[in-house]
Parts: C-alpha cells; sequence; structure tokens
C-alpha cells in the first residue's frame, strides 16, 4: 500500500462527513443563485466538482476498481444516446438537461463511493452520522435565518409553510424526514448519551427538528414526526429498556403534534386548498348555469 492511499484511508472518515456537510450548502447556493438569476452553469459546475473528488477519492483508495470502470462507462454511453435522441427532436437547454441527468446519476456515483470509504476505514461510519447530524443543524439554522430575515420562500404558494433557502420542496421535506431519526439514533447510541450535556443536546435536536417538520407544512414531514418519534420510543423499548423514560418522553411529543393537527400549519393549507377548489367548481357550475 503506497503511503498517499494510506493517508486517505485514515483520513476518509473526515471526507465522509466533509461531504455531507457540503451538500444543504450547495443547495442553499443554487436557491441563491436561481433567486438572483445568476447562470445555473455555476452551479452545475460546483455540484460537478464535488461528485467528481468524492468518485476520485473513493477511486484511489478502493481495492475493486472495476466496478467504478464500469459505472462511469455506462453513464458516459447512456447520456450519450439520451443525447443523440434528444438531438433528433431537438433540445431547448442542453446545460438544463446535461444538469438534470447529474442530478440522476449523482446517487449511484456517490452511494458507490460511500460505500468504499464506509468498507475501508470503519471510522466513516461515525463520520457519516456526524456529517449528516451537521446537515441536519445547518437546515435547521437556514429555516430560522429565513423566518427572521423574511426571505424564507415558504413551501407552499399560498403562504403556508417554512421551506428555508431550498428549491425542492418535496426532497426537503425527505431530508428532514430522514436526518432527524439519524442523528438521534446517533446521540442515543453514543456511550456519552447519559451525560446531562448530551441529554441536553438529544431533546434540543428533538424538540427543533419536530418543531422544523411541523412548521415544514407538508403531509410527508407530518408523518415523519410520528414515524420518527413512534419508532424510537419503539426500538428503545425493545433494545433498552433501562432508558425506558425516553420512550415515554418521545411517546408523549407524538401525542402532542397528534393533538395539534387541526390547527397545524398543514391542516391550514389543505383547508385552504379546498376552499380554493370549492370555488372553482362553483365558478364552473354557475358559467354552465348562466350558458
Amino acid at each position: 500500500m503506497t503511503l498517499n492511499k494510506k493517508l486517505f484511508i485514515e483520513n476518509a472518515h473526515i471526507f465522509t462527513a466533509v461531504l455531507l456537510i457540503i451538500q444543504p450548502i450547495l443547495d442553499i447556493i443554487s436557491f441563491w443563485f436561481a433567486e438572483w438569476n445568476l447562470p445555473s452553469f455555476i452551479t452545475l459546475i460546483l455540484r460537478l466538482g464535488v461528485l467528481a473528488i468524492t468518485v476520485l477519492y473513493a477511486f484511489l483508495i478502493t481495492d475493486s476498481k472495476k466496478i467504478y470502470y464500469v459505472t462511469i462507462g455506462a453513464i458516459v454511453v447512456i447520456y450519450a444516446c439520451h443525447l443523440i435522441a434528444c438531438l433528433q427532436f431537438g433540445i431547448r437547454d442542453i446545460v438544463g438537461d446535461f444538469s438534470n441527468y447529474i442530478r440522476v446519476v449523482q446517487t449511484p456515483l456517490t452511494a458507490i463511493s460511500l460505500i468504499t470509504l464506509l468498507k475501508q476505514n470503519k471510522d466513516s461510519y461515525e463520520g457519516l452520522a456526524k456529517g449528516l447530524s451537521i446537515a441536519f443543524l445547518i437546515m435547521l439554522l437556514v429555516m430560522l435565518i429565513s423566518t427572521l430575515t423574511g426571505t424564507d420562500p415558504h413551501t407552499y404558494k399560498d403562504g403556508k409553510g417554512v421551506l428555508g433557502w431550498f428549491n425542492n420542496t418535496n426532497s426537503q421535506s425527505s431530508n428532514l424526514c430522514v436526518l432527524l431519526p439519524i442523528s438521534l439514533g446517533w446521540q442515543l447510541a453514543s456511550d456519552k448519551f447519559r451525560t446531562l450535556r448530551n441529554q441536553i443536546i438529544f431533546w434540543l435536536t428533538c424538540c427543533s427538528g419536530l418543531l422544523a417538520m411541523y412548521v415544514f407544512c407538508t403531509r410527508l414531514a407530518y408523518l415523519g414526526i410520528i414515524a420518527t418519534t413512534v419508532g424510537l420510543a419503539l426500538t428503545l423499548l425493545i433494545i433498552r429498556r433501562r432508558d425506558w423514560w425516553v420512550s415515554v418522553a418521545l411517546l408523549a411529543l407524538s401525542a402532542l403534534f397528534v393533538v395539534l393537527i387541526p390547527v397545524s400549519p398543514m391542516m391550514r393549507h389543505i383547508n385552504n386548498d379546498y376552499e380554493y377548489l370549492n370555488e372553482t367548481v362553483q365558478k364552473w357550475a354557475d358559467g354552465k348555469i348562466e350558458n
């Protein structure tokens, strides 16, 4: 093993954490580029750079480089065929099309790279959890700052929901639902969980995360609240009963948010949709009667 490869493997956990932390930052940059009508190819280059560095890093430390040759070759061939087909019928925005393709192939390439990082350095599991937790914290801070500064674009066009400086509502809703239980699970698994400091951090993370999902306004985020609290509570009761009080507190939070459903931003948005639909149908019916 060369010195460089050994060094890369030893620092794989740091690279893993940084890779995950940078993802919401890239989303924030993309949001403001769109707000300021700046060229999208700049953010595309940034994402390509991060993806290229990730794949190169994993390629350098892997013991099986064949999977990378095959994957990248398949990606190039598929896009070449796609481009040929598009050129036959005309393509309006080749940069936008390529950007969308990068988003598609980013998932398998990143997944393969992360698998390599986790296999080559077991500490990367810790880096993974830390990176995702910090990424979640960044999202919470952005939601808070965008609200305080009046720059939040809102989850829905009727002004309901706190989205933060992110473009894709569905993706962001999924991110919140996935990252909160991962962060809480990682903290619960820590040997230091029972210290007062760590328990304060845990409950601050839990309450702020649940509140963020509550004000996010989507049904998926609200379902994520119930799934996170009930799921973690049941898991603890099964595998670590001595922390039963944590399970009780999580179930109490779950019950609280269930009680709050009628007055939640989600329900206000749903009611707005119903009112708009009723008005539209009524106008259509009135028009038919007049005719």
